[in-house]
């Protein structure tokens, strides 16, 4: 063939090249654009599914801290009424204590302790005896004064000796009688026989 057919010819390939390139080039540009598309929208409908499932499970989330919260204030207020009521208690015992050992203080007020009463003077005839001693050294009261609700030996020191004889507690009725006793025998250096 000639070169300037030739030449013509190779210029019209090149251009039927070039026209189907360009084509081919514009048809996958639209198909790429498609694609993008079609990924794009499946993309935002996956994102908002998991959106809404975030969302869901904040809010789910919330709902059990609010509640978590008020038990928390529920028991932290149950807490603090329980601190409350054991100070409370404890302020209590502490006063029942003391009111006890007052009580078991003023139970002994009326206790007198007689030394040197004989052993051979028996656990029965005890009281009998007192009351003979106390009316020989107080006179002025009567029989009824001098009751004694409990006489009774206390234990002897393992210490002393088996000549020293046990003292004896007697608790009276009535206080007005161990007063008036005690009052007579700090001025008696000794005390008589009854």
């Amino acid at each position: 063939m000639a070169p300037a057919k030739q030449a013509k010819l190779t210029d019209q390939l090149r251009h039927v090249k070039k026209d189907r390139l360009l084509t081919t080039q514009e048809d996958d540009e639209t198909k790429l654009y498609a694609m993008l598309q079609s990924f794009k929208i499946i993309m935002q409908s996956d994102l908002k599914e998991v959106t809404n499932e975030i969302k869901k499970e904040m809010a789910e989330m919330g709902e059990r801290t609010n509640s978590l919260e008020a038990c928390s204030d529920k028991i932290c207020h149950a807490q603090n009424k329980l601190a409350e009521s054991i100070a409370s208690h404890t302020d209590e015992c502490k006063l029942l204590k003391r009111k006890l050992a007052d009580l078991e203080d003023r139970s002994r007020w009326s206790n007198v302790r007689f030394r040197g009463v004989l052993e051979s003077i028996l656990k029965d005839q005890l009281s009998g005896f007192l009351v003979t001693l106390c009316r020989s050294l107080v006179p002025e009261l009567a029989e009824p004064d001098w009751l004694m609700d409990q006489t009774h030996r206390l234990p002897k020191p393992q210490r002393v000796g088996s000549e020293l004889l046990r003292d004896v507690i007697a608790h009276f009725q009535f206080y007005k009688s161990k007063e008036a006793l005690l009052k007579v025998t700090r001025n008696i250096p000794t005390l008589p026989e009854p």
